[in-house]
């Protein structure tokens, strides 16, 4: 039984390769019959030389096809050519398929992940800036809270003295006794833009 399909598959090869090279031949020589007639008002001698230079590129092609059917059948003998198509086409489907298959999917889920990756970056920066914003609002808002409170604190133990809101500065407080000192200089410091001293 082995031996009947070795020779079968021998006889399909052969019959195979025979056809192939039959059929370019045909096509070759109506090619070259073709070419030769399209170029029948040229000189008979060039017509002569390109029939020569076609019919050798039809040996040169026949030689390529009969050496590399006789490599297929050295890679490939007749006797254990359906024992190794199938250890090679076992190792397609179980070795070649699935990493092709895994290298595409490692590909798609690469692109997905690092936009993912970077959604999470730009994320994690928002909510650290934000966080950053609110402990520095925080941190200013207990610092005038507590500046309020001892300026307060100070102001009824009189260790400083009572304050004022200094006028023509938005916000500024001074010591009453410095503005009550010197009203006249106070003024002309803030007309120079000079500094409230204390």
């Amino acid at each position: 039984m082995q031996g009947a399909r070795k020779l079968l598959i021998t006889q399909v090869t052969d019959h195979f390769n025979t056809n192939i090279l039959q059929f370019l031949h045909e096509k070759l020589i109506l090619l070259l019959q073709f070419i030769t007639g399209i170029f029948t008002y040229l000189p008979e001698k060039f017509l002569h030389f390109l029939h020569e230079k076609l019919i050798l590129l039809l040996h040169s092609i026949t030689g390529i096809f009969t050496y590399l059917s006789e490599k297929f059948d050295e890679i490939f003998p007749p006797e254990t050519r359906s024992e190794t198509v199938q250890h090679w086409l076992h190792i397609l489907l179980t070795v070649v398929i699935p990493a092709c298959l895994a290298i595409f999917v490692f590909c798609l889920c690469f692109r997905f992940l690092s936009q993912v990756f970077l959604c999470c970056c730009r994320f994690c920066c928002w909510c650290c800036a934000t966080a950053f914003r609110m402990i520095c609002w925080s941190f200013s808002q207990v610092i005038g809270a507590v500046s309020q409170c001892c300026c307060c604190c100070f102001q009824h133990s009189g260790y400083v003295g009572k304050m004022m809101k200094a006028p023509g500065r938005a916000g500024v407080v001074m010591l009453r006794a410095t503005f009550e000192a010197s009203p006249r200089l106070y003024f002309m410091g803030l007309r120079a833009g000079q500094p409230l001293v204390s």
